[in-house]
């Protein structure tokens, strides 16, 4: 008998963690606001909270262990690094690059910025260095633990009136340590030497502020992009807050508000997006989350939205997760969707 499989997608909220899969909805913690997740080895997955606390979860949703509070700050990423155990890398909103050698048992305070919130990013091929992005600042090389970060760039749009804003968030090709993109107060950038610099890409309107950039996990490396929405909603033919690139982040194209917005609540904005691969047709499903708390499916291409589920709480972050075997309602304390 084969067992039936689908794909996991976790669910950062404003009131907590859920599980969704094939329908169902499975609440891990409640009553805290998620600012982070990561996946971790074994299928697990780890959401920082506002708190500054930290929840691991298994893979099927069924076990979750909550740490000792790492920081009295909100957690913003985590990273773990290969070749050293349970070595943890956190990032918080008070500018902390927090170290843990024990899987999270215990973290010290390894570096303070005196700049913004302070994020941590894997650079693709590098799996024991990764890239720290304090707010306002600049971007930070941190490599083997023990050894203080190193400037890396001051992070200039090169070019671009944009020089004068703040990246405010990067996100790596997922193969390509090279190739990054960011985002600023007005506008969406690219750069093709590892985030020293950065240019302006091709498609972005000047009237359109990005709010969330993202780069999938799967092949081809598609990219997405969500703006704030415009002051007056859009008709049918305009473009959506949805934005795709299909060449690696050199251009972004707008998604026709007609593909995106009929299935959701038109007062409401997009606020989290994420993607996995439909083996069978070889193209992406991209999944969003609303501030009204819908979950929404989109085929990647020339379809229209499904809502998936609704009523759900304001959803911040998304992260896809691999199929994994199906649960059992009756069993798991999943809740079926109507």
């Amino acid at each position: 008998m084969t067992t039936a499989t689908a794909p996991i997608l976790w669910i950062g909220s404003r009131d907590g963690l859920l599980r969704w899969q094939a329908g169902a909805v499975t609440p891990i913690i409640g009553e805290a606001a998620v600012t982070a997740l990561a996946r971790l080895p074994g299928g697990r997955v780890a959401a920082g909270l506002e708190s500054g606390d930290l929840v691991v979860a298994a893979r099927d949703g069924t076990q979750t262990r909550r740490l000792a509070r790492a920081s009295r700050a909100a957690i913003t990423s985590l990273l773990t690094i290969a070749g050293h155990g349970e070595t943890w890398w956190l990032g918080t909103a008070a500018g902390e690059l927090l170290e843990s050698r024990d899987g999270g048992a215990h973290f010290e305070l390894r570096w303070r910025t005196e700049g913004g919130a302070l994020r941590v990013l894997s650079i693709p091929g590098r799996p024991r260095s990764a890239l720290l992005l304090v707010e306002g600042s600049g971007v930070w090389l941190v490599s083997e633990p023990g050894q203080p970060p190193q400037l890396w760039s001051q992070v200039t749009a090169s070019g671009s009136a944009s020089s004068t804003h703040p990246i405010a968030a990067l996100a790596s090709h997922p193969f390509d340590g090279q190739v990054w993109l960011a985002r600023t107060a007005t506008t969406l950038l690219r750069s093709i030497d590892g985030a020293r610099t950065f240019r302006p890409v091709i498609g972005w309107p000047t009237d359109r502020r990005p709010r969330i950039v993202h780069f999938t996990d799967l092949p081809r490396g598609d990219a997405y992009a969500i703006s704030w929405p415009p002051p007056m909603p859009p008709d049918p033919t305009d473009p959506s807050s949805l934005w795709k690139s299909i060449d690696g982040g050199q251009s972004f194209h707008p998604v026709a508000s007609r593909q995106i917005d009929r299935a959701r609540n038109p007062v409401g904005e997009l606020t989290a997006v994420a993607a996995w691969l439909e083996g069978a047709h070889d193209r992406d499903v991209v999944i969003l989350g609303t501030d009204r708390g819908e979950l929404l499916q989109w085929d990647g291409q020339d379809g229209h939205c499904d809502l998936l589920a609704d009523q759900l709480p304001p959803i911040d972050h998304l992260l896809a997760a691999g199929p994994a075997p199906i649960l059992d309602p009756s069993t798991s304390g999943v809740f079926l969707l109507p």
